[in-house]
């Protein structure tokens, strides 16, 4: 972690973290066709998923409980 941590010193020079300004309640589609979706569920009542359908991505984060996510080799 160090390493990357110096190697990323001044990257977020500037950088400031704006405070939301628009609510939504089940769906809201942005310029340029992104999807933004809650789909609250058993893990996080708040959960959201961000849709990015031109180019077949799909982010999200803390959607699932562990239990159903697929098992991971490591």
């Amino acid at each position: 972690m160090r390493s990357r941590t110096t190697a990323m010193a001044g990257a977020w020079d500037g950088f400031t973290v704006q405070v939301p300004n628009t609510e939504f309640e089940h769906a809201l589609t942005l310029p340029g066709g992104v999807e933004v979706r809650h789909v609250g569920g058993g893990h996080a009542a708040d959960s959201t998923v961000v849709a990015v359908p031109d180019s077949g991505v799909l982010l999200l984060a803390n959607c699932l409980p562990a239990a159903a996510a697929p098992a991971r080799a490591c």
